[in-house]
């Protein structure tokens, strides 16, 4: 499986990754081709999401609240008024909500599925994403105590990895061998250019004086050209 999370949201990337690994199993992503989960921060309070076959942007507020500023937030797809009301009890699972929508339109809910006589039937499919984010949320509630265990191991992890690579960090500045080693390195390559550079430097000077003796000349006889004499 060849999954790929990009994050610029204020969102933890270990939960995010155990998300959307979760979501990428359910749905069969990343076994053709890779897949990309992008997750993007904005100001306002909303939220958004958008796919394609190769991957899927996420853009929602980490703080979402709904205008009643209560939870459950209950809504429906506006655009469609056959639309059924979704139920969502987190900004967690709003957000699992919207990756498994966006995943669900590059699988079985791909457009190229629901063409009929060369039009696309929009409603048909986005109600069967609307499905496949509304089951994703149910699964979430019976595997939540598993996903929320896989998800502080994942940033108990990064966490130490991060701890780790800041003591090498601190023992590398501590160890002035590595410095040394390098300085003594780059010593010897540019004494070994200062020589070259020496060489060519002579090499070129002495070119210089001989072709600027042969101009002298030349301007001091006009009666010959190009070092021939010129006949009357």
């Amino acid at each position: 499986m060849s999954i790929i999370v990009v994050n610029h949201s204020p969102w933890p990337t270990s939960a995010l990754r155990v998300l959307a690994k979760w979501i990428a199993e359910r749905e069969g992503l990343g076994e053709a081709r890779a897949y990309t989960f992008t997750f993007r921060n904005t100001r306002r309070m909303q939220y958004r999401g958008s796919g394609t076959p190769f991957g899927q942007t996420i853009t929602m507020h980490r703080r979402f609240d709904p205008v009643t500023r209560a939870w459950p937030f209950r809504t429906k797809d506006h655009r469609f008024q056959w639309s059924t009301e979704e139920v969502y009890r987190s900004r967690l699972e709003l957000l699992v909500g919207i990756m498994a929508h966006e995943a669900h339109h590059a699988t079985a809910g791909h457009p190229r599925f629901f063409r009929k006589n060369g039009r696309l039937d929009r409603a048909t499919m986005e109600f069967r994403c609307n499905r496949a984010g509304q089951e994703a949320v149910e699964a979430l509630r019976k595997d939540w105590l598993t996903l929320r265990a896989q998800i502080r191991g994942s940033m108990r992890r990064d966490r130490n990895r991060h701890i780790a690579a800041q003591e090498r960090a601190v023992v590398r500045r501590a160890d002035s061998t590595p410095k040394l080693l390098h300085g003594q390195t780059m010593l010897k390559r540019w004494q070994a250019r200062l020589k070259l550079a020496g060489t060519k430097v002579k090499r070129y000077r002495r070119q210089v004086v001989y072709y600027e003796g042969r101009a002298a000349a030349k301007t001091s006889n006009p009666a010959t050209q190009d070092g021939a004499p010129v006949s009357s």
